[in-house]
């Protein structure tokens, strides 16, 4: 069922933390593994922009200057209420990781993406994504953002928690939380992007979230 926005109004931000603890939910069933070792199908996990490479057991994300636009990529497994865990490193010559979702088509009345997290240097935030047909009303939104220590080249755990409104991210002791009236629906797939050359990921599971 289509839960619509009312002109920015029921779309507002209900809470918004720089940091805080993680959304609390235990987890259910597995949903999907990918190691990355060997050949991964392309309905399962598909490069967008960029150029994507699966090598080594892992996927490497690269910006191409041609492009005009981050690299983006797609780990395709349907989930709600959900855990999502994956190692990740930004490379000596990446820029930027970012990482989000989409709404599953039909769930809100609205064209574009849903909420993101994006590291870019010591700084991170968590955004709600603008409504492309009506970015005046419904504009990109910062709930929650903070300070973050990141090295490049080396891995990191990020644990995203999506239930019900609320959703958090964590990587190692940094935590971002936030709650929004949009964020309850069912997400077709896991976004990847980067800026810059670029960043490995591996490792990612995804489960059911009680």
């Amino acid at each position: 069922m289509i839960k619509a926005l009312m002109c920015g109004l029921c779309a507002i931000s209900l809470s918004a933390f720089a940091a805080g603890k993680e959304v609390p939910a235990e987890k259910g069933k597995l949903l999907i593994e990918e190691k990355f070792e060997g050949e991964v199908s392309k309905k399962v996990f598909k490069g967008g922009i960029g150029e994507w490479k699966v090598a080594n057991g892992v996927v490497k994300g690269t910006e191409l200057a041609k492009d005009n636009h981050a690299a983006a990529s797609r780990l395709y497994q349907a989930s709600q209420d959900a855990i999502y865990e994956f190692k990740f490193r930004i490379t000596e010559n990446g820029k930027s990781f970012n990482c989000g979702f989409d709404p599953a088509k039909g769930e809100l009345d609205k064209k574009g993406h849903l909420w993101s997290v994006n590291i870019t240097g010591n700084k991170w935030r968590l955004s709600k994504a603008p409504d492309k047909n009506k970015p005046k009303e419904d504009p990109a939104e910062t709930l929650a953002q903070g300070k973050i220590s990141i090295k490049k080249g080396d891995w990191y755990t990020m644990r995203i928690v999506s239930k019900g409104d609320k959703v958090s991210v964590a990587v190692g002791d940094n935590v971002l939380v936030a709650e929004h009236s949009t964020f309850h629906v069912k997400k077709p797939t896991l976004i990847f992007r980067c800026k810059g050359d670029g960043i490995e990921v591996d490792d990612i599971r995804i489960w059911e979230a009680k």
